[in-house]
């Protein structure tokens, strides 16, 4: 952190003296220390706003990636460079499919690459998992996120499970997802068991299952 706030002071010292309002309060954002000897004046005419991640995905999110700017995003993450530059390249290309997105070769509409393992898909969110399984990202990797960046990729995820509810085992179903964390010392809650499929071949139909039916003709009727 201290090699971050040495380069935040030079670049709070750079965007001062070329008089970009708008790049100083960013840094001073990440950085509140340099606000001593810095006066920020939104006001000024510096109409320049310095690229931020959060910003395309937030507005990924709420308008769909056809309407949102790919000026918003860092040059960088256009190109292949470091780890962190390259999990954001990632990010960036698993929000745009799964805002709509188009996939033209190794490239999708919103200028990042991606690459996609084979499969069939028929939703944003399939084909996100696709994308996920070739970038090599799992769990593993999401839980590295900020909770607020990985929330939508967990539920296409999930949702790409949920498909499968009729395939699976009771037992296998209900830890599927790791839905219960504990400690060796705690007793382990079993999650409430889902009786419910989704039936994509019979146009989405839903088939919920009473579990006070002990007799099994009368689930084949």
């Amino acid at each position: 952190m201290q090699r971050f706030g040495s380069s935040g002071g030079l670049l709070c010292d750079i965007a001062a003296f070329q008089r970009e309002d708008c790049y100083l309060d960013h840094y001073i954002r990440d950085f509140p220390c340099l606000s001593k000897g810095h006066e920020v004046s939104l006001t000024s005419s510096s109409k320049r706003i310095p690229p931020s991640l959060f910003r395309w995905l937030e507005s990924c999110l709420k308008h769909g990636c056809s309407c949102t700017s790919i000026s918003h995003l860092p040059t960088l993450i256009f190109k292949y460079g470091s780890s962190v530059v390259n999990r954001g390249r990632k990010i960036v290309s698993f929000y745009s499919l799964l805002c709509g997105a188009e996939l033209l070769g190794k490239r999708l509409s919103s200028s990042v690459s991606c690459a996609v393992a084979s499969g069939s898909f028929n939703t944003p969110e399939e084909l996100t998992v696709l994308s996920m399984v070739g970038e090599r990202v799992g769990l593993q990797q999401l839980d590295l996120l900020l909770a607020g960046v990985s929330l939508p990729l967990r539920d296409a995820h999930l949702w790409q499970l949920a498909q499968r509810t009729t395939d699976l085992p009771f037992g296998r179903r209900a830890f599927t997802r790791a839905t219960t964390c504990t400690l060796l010392t705690e007793a382990l809650t079993v999650p409430k068991l889902v009786l419910a499929g989704w039936l994509p071949a019979q146009q989405n139909a839903t088939v919920n299952l009473d579990p006070n039916v002990r007799n099994v003709q009368e689930l084949k009727s």
